[in-house]
């Protein structure tokens, strides 16, 4: 099973501007990539530690799910059945949404995950 995740870097540097507001210099090396990933991050916050995406409801933010995440909500619904991806794409993202995840519309939404993981 394989899905597209938030770069460990690209995560670690957004963790560490909302919470100490400090910029990796090593990855944002020119100052509109700095604007640009500042603006990224408007939508996301780390609550008790862990990065959250405001989305559309900003009263709620959920978890951006890491691999190990992801992987613990649709590995049961993937073994299901013995037939490789028996679940639409649509039930998949339900599913992780329903378990409380949610992953920023710039990067395609949760759609994007499932959608290279039944690909």
């Amino acid at each position: 099973m394989y899905f597209r995740e938030m770069d460990p870097y690209l995560r670690e540097a957004v963790e560490k501007w909302i919470s100490k507001r400090e910029l990796d210099e090593t990855i944002l090396t020119t100052g509109e990539r700095r604007e640009n990933f500042k603006k990224y991050c408007r939508n996301l916050t780390v609550i008790e530690g862990v990065l959250r995406y405001k989305g559309r409801v900003p009263n709620v933010p959920k978890i951006v799910p890491t691999p190990e995440q992801v992987w613990e909500v649709l590995d049961p619904i993937h073994r299901r059945s013995s037939k490789k991806h028996v679940m639409g794409e649509q039930k998949l993202v339900e599913a992780l949404s329903a378990a409380g995840y949610a992953y920023p519309i710039a990067d395609g939404g949760l759609a994007s995950l499932v959608k290279e993981l039944v690909n």
